[in-house]
């Protein structure tokens, strides 16, 4: 049976948060609504810790629509979810807020978990607002929550990358790319020359499928053999690309895309920052933007918010612009309407 595949986001961040990521849709949807995504794809752009999540496109849509029903005829659903978003988030602002940091692989590993408790619930506040048959109650505290926490974004992956640089220096080289479980077993034993290796191969490149990582060298193999296919956004000869608005504007000025965040130093004041989409490390870069265009995104994603409070104009949810668009274009911006 061929699997068709969509899309959904791309982040820059340690294997340790993808795995975050890939275990809550594969082991804890069960919990919310009655089963597990069975297809979902993490693939590494190459020498890159890029990351873009793919989702099996007829599995994901059957998702947001149970979902959707559990906010429309359940009640207790938004209270629970909330319940679990507050009580993780209590247990990991400590760590975001570096009041706490983390000091052995036992510490490490309820860290861990509670971030999956907590990731859930908070996919589920990040969803809800942009649902248009969501109660509006439910939309308005969605995002509410969703803005509390928003700035912390790349906190909970710090505080891993820094509990590894102190504890375990010897491996900082490879610190991006180690799966939890391999952190985990060094509180037994150092990791063996042949495993090192392995593990070093993964800075080419990696994907995680079916819970498990493989070298980039490996994905058309897995491809092949798994009948894996993409699903295609449009690409045309544009005059016009259409998005969300986040926040009005009509200006002008010189596209600039941003692939990755090591490309922000490059960014000059005045020009129009397009990007997959931004995290709280773009915000400085941001501020200096005539405006900001998005692959990706929400009403409630970092874009959105960011641009709200900053005043900045905002497209969010192009799904093509990095790829429609061209450095060094001048292109117009009209996000009245």
């Amino acid at each position: 049976m061929s699997i068709e595949l969509k899309k959904v986001e791309s982040r820059e961040r340690s294997v340790f948060y993808v795995y975050v990521w890939n275990y809550e849709g594969t082991r804890y949807t069960d919990k919310w609504v009655g089963y597990n995504l069975q297809y979902m794809l993490l693939l590494s752009e190459p020498n890159s810790y890029k990351v873009n999540g793919y989702f099996g496109k007829e599995e994901l849509q059957k998702y947001f629509n149970d979902l959707l029903k559990q906010f429309k005829i359940n009640p207790s659903f938004f209270e629970r979810t909330k319940k679990e978003y507050l009580e993780g988030w209590e247990k990991l602002f400590p760590y975001a807020l570096k009041k706490k940091q983390i000091k052995s692989i036992p510490e490490l590993k309820e860290y861990f978990h509670t971030w999956i408790y907590w990731f859930g619930a908070l996919c589920n506040i990040y969803i809800a607002p942009d649902m248009k048959c969501v109660p509006k109650p439910i939309q308005k505290e969605a995002l509410r929550l969703r803005e509390m926490t928003q700035e912390y974004a790349d906190a909970l992956d710090e505080t891993y990358l820094e509990f590894m640089r102190t504890h375990y220096p010897q491996y900082k080289e490879i610190m991006y790319v180690l799966t939890p479980e391999e952190i985990f077993s060094l509180e037994k034993k150092p990791f063996s020359n042949a495993k090192l290796k392995e593990i070093k191969g993964r800075l080419k490149g990696f994907f995680i499928w079916k819970d498990k990582i493989h070298p980039l060298s490996e994905f058309e193999q897995i491809k092949k053999r798994d009948d894996i296919h993409f699903t295609q956004e449009i690409e045309k000869k544009q005059t016009t690309l259409k998005g969300n608005v986040a926040f009005p504007g009509n200006v002008k000025g010189i596209v600039h895309i941003i692939k990755i965040k090591a490309d922000l130093p490059q960014f000059k004041e005045g020009e129009i920052l397009v990007t997959e989409m931004t995290s709280p490390d773009y915000v400085s870069y941001m501020k200096k933007a005539a405006a900001v265009i998005t692959n990706e995104g929400g009403i409630v994603c970092h874009a959105a918010i960011a641009c709200r409070e900053m005043k900045i104009p905002c497209i969010i949810g192009t799904k093509t612009a990095t790829k429609v668009l061209k450095d060094g274009m001048e292109i117009e911006i009209n996000s009245n309407n």
